[in-house]
């Protein structure tokens, strides 16, 4: 018995030197002209460099530029070649929206993006090219409306300043936590902006944090928005379990996207996170069936009432939801777009229009009690553009044109969003073999375009580690403005090509607008002055908290 054990640990033993050697001969002789990159090793690949950079994709994205430069080559999950760029050039290459090679997000399996419901679904993750063009000329009709924005820029001044009204009341020796109020004002701006209803997620976060003030605060915001409040069926709290849902959903999409499938379909602790982000999934979808129900019954009525006396008589929200579902055919299987990809964008819209907006908002107010220079001259545009600013009505006459004459305000925005991207990392797929700097690509290779490495060059950008707003408001060749992303050269918080976030112009200009009526209502401070906000990347890079203490500036 034990010379068989001896004799099969031989033959383990060879098989494995055996396959060791045919996986370096193949890897070496196969290289040829491909990145540069770490050598792998047997049956892992390089999996070992991610549990060393804490199984943080960011931190190893980060690790891989320091190390490898422009452009590296990983293995990892699969045998199919990961390739990590973070040079401008190879950037805007894989960029430019006439070439097709790189059009494709993601080669995530299917069976992954199916458990967040993102399979061939939405503009996200979507890789079937014909549900995606269609999907992405619609949002982007949507979203970068001139009326709708006009129109956002009444809704989210009506919301921010309810939120400056309750941290007025707070006590002033009552901190703040800067993270959960940014999220409820998020989670109420787009829910205003989709559906024409609102969360109520103010409230119910003055309710969580001073419940004894939400009277005092609400007499006068018991109806911000005319449609009511997102609670359908005499449903109330279906905007607030929304809400909760939501906050793990792109959270959920990183995991699946950066964790192995054996690993979340079978190995604890990695499965019993799946089975809660499938849980949260089919709550988000519940939830969103009952929307999409409401309104497709007043997007009938409506089309009913045209058609009968050739002008509508029924009462019709206009608004994202409704105009999204418009677009859908009477008979929903003869056409690609149908209910589940009315209610995908709807998601999409929520999970990546809040998270980013609120991380981004932190950030900001973040920046903005480090440097108290920086305060000061916002506070300075903001007199030389809207007059005296102690008259809080200033806030009522804003208009769209007037948020485009502020250039200091988009400077701290932009620098802000230099620092501290909500999504550094960005993934594209190769279609086909192709050249890139050099080096072949080989075809279904996924490409990591990873932007914290150019966003901290110190030939684009002198001592990046400083918050320096001034660096986009002069006319050095630096600060040019990118026409195409209303930003700058080197800077692309929003992605880049054909892929470009639909909501970019949505988000910047409300992104504003809340610094503007934040700042020129309250003056924040630090409630611990010694921590600085440690940030992570789970898909998303964000903040771990921010406390700040709240006082009326006027």
């Amino acid at each position: 018995m034990l010379q068989l054990i001896i004799e099969l640990g031989r033959l383990l033993l060879s098989a494995f030197v055996t396959y060791c050697i045919y996986f370096y001969l193949d890897y070496f002789l196969k290289r040829g002209s491909r990145p540069p990159g770490p050598i792998p090793l047997p049956f892992i690949g390089h999996i070992h460099l991610l549990i060393k950079c804490g199984m943080d994709f960011g931190v190893l994205a980060n690790y891989i530029a320091e190390k490898y430069g422009e452009i590296a080559e990983l293995s990892l999950f699969n045998s199919k070649p990961h390739i990590f760029i973070c040079d401008e050039k190879l950037i805007r290459e894989v960029y430019t929206t006439n070439k097709t090679e790189f059009v494709l997000r993601s080669d995530t399996c299917p069976e992954s993006l199916r458990q967040v419901e993102m399979h061939e679904r939405g503009i996200i993750m979507n890789n079937n090219l014909d549900t995606w063009k269609y999907n992405r000329r619609f949002l982007q009709h949507a979203l970068m409306n001139v009326p709708f924005l006009r129109e956002s820029i009444k809704q989210t001044a009506i919301l921010c300043g309810e939120m400056c009204d309750i941290w007025e009341s707070i006590p002033e020796d009552s901190n703040i936590d800067v993270l959960e109020w940014s999220k409820s004002l998020t989670m109420d701006i787009i829910a205003l902006a989709s559906t024409g209803k609102r969360m109520e997620s103010l409230r119910a976060q003055l309710q969580k944090e001073f419940p004894s003030l939400v009277d005092k605060v609400y007499p006068k915001h018991s109806q911000p928005a005319k449609s009511g409040t997102l609670g359908v069926n005499d449903d109330a709290d279906i905007g607030e379990r929304y809400r909760h849902a939501l906050c793990s959903y792109i959270e959920a999409l990183g995991f699946f996207v950066y964790t192995p499938k054996f690993l979340w379909k079978y190995i604890p602790p990695f499965s019993t996170r799946a089975k809660a982000y499938k849980a949260m999934t089919a709550q988000l979808t519940q939830v969103e069936n009952t929307i999409i129900n409401e309104y497709r019954q007043e997007v009938e009525e409506y089309k009913r009432s045209q058609a009968l006396n050739g002008k509508s008589t029924s009462k019709y929200r206009v608004n994202f939801l409704t105009a999204i579902m418009s677009a859908m055919p009477e008979n929903e299987n003869e056409s690609s777009y149908n209910s589940d990809s009315v209610r995908q964008n709807l998601r999409e819209m929520f999970s990546a229009g809040s998270d980013t907006t609120m991380g981004t908002f932190a950030s900001l107010l973040d920046m903005i009690t480090r440097h108290p220079e920086v305060e000061r001259n916002l506070l300075a545009e903001l007199e030389s553009v809207f007059g005296d600013i102690s008259d809080r009505s200033f806030i009522e006459r804003i208009t769209y044109e007037d948020m485009n004459k502020l250039k200091y305000t988009h400077a701290v925005l932009t620098e802000t969003m230099r620092q501290f991207p909500s999504v550094p990392l960005n993934l594209r797929t190769a279609r086909s073999g192709t050249m890139l700097a050099g080096y072949y690509v080989p075809e279904r290779s996924q490409l990591t375009i990873n932007i914290f490495p150019l966003h901290n060059k110190k030939s684009y950008f002198p001592d990046p580690e400083k918050f320096l707003p001034d660096r986009f408001t002069g006319n050095t060749d630096l600060s040019m403005e990118n026409t195409e992303t209303g930003l700058f050269k080197n800077v692309f918080p929003f992605g880049g090509g054909s892929r470009f976030c639909p909501g970019r112009y949505f988000a910047m200009l409300n992104l504003k607008l809340m610094l503007v009526i934040t700042v020129s209502r309250m003056k924040l401070s630090r409630a611990e002055p010694e921590k600085v906000p440690v940030y992570r990347f789970d898909g998303q890079y964000r903040m771990d908290r921010l406390r700040l203490l709240a006082q009326r500036r006027f």
